[in-house]
């Protein structure tokens, strides 16, 4: 691992000027590596452990990625709950209002019927009454 440390860490600064926005990025040249039987186990093992770690990666955010729908479900399931009961509630307080109304508009029609019965029932006893008796 020792030999690509100088090319890891070029390649890190080489990463970080670009993702700073610097538009041309100087790269040196890497000192040259022999090739050899030590070299290709160091990679062979070195991408051994990235693969294991994108694996890993990958698992948690599925496991992230499950739970978090579920949550979200759950979430869904508890707003809906809330929703109808506001529903509910705002029917009932209409309901009542409306029933007030009804109530309110039966009395003002019964008192009304009630008056005109009167007036007519004073009427008909008057005009009745009034002529027999000789005013």
């Amino acid at each position: 691992m020792k030999i690509y440390t100088p090319v890891v860490s070029l390649l890190a600064v080489t990463v970080m000027l670009a993702a700073c926005g610097k538009k041309e990025v100087e790269v040196p040249a890497p000192a040259p590596v022999e090739e050899g039987a030590a070299t290709a186990a160091v990679v062979a093992e070195a991408m051994q452990e990235v693969d294991a770690i994108v694996e890993a990666a990958q698992a948690e955010v599925a496991e992230t990625s499950e739970a978090v729908q579920a949550a979200v479900e759950a979430m869904q399931d508890e707003v809906d709950a809330v929703v109808e009961e506001e529903i509910a509630e705002i029917r009932a307080e209409a309901m009542e209002e409306v029933a007030e109304v009804i109530d309110q508009v039966e009395q003002e029609l019964t008192d009304a019927a009630a008056e005109s019965l009167k007036d007519q029932a004073s009427k008909s006893l008057t005009d009745g009454l009034l002529p027999k008796v000789g005013f």
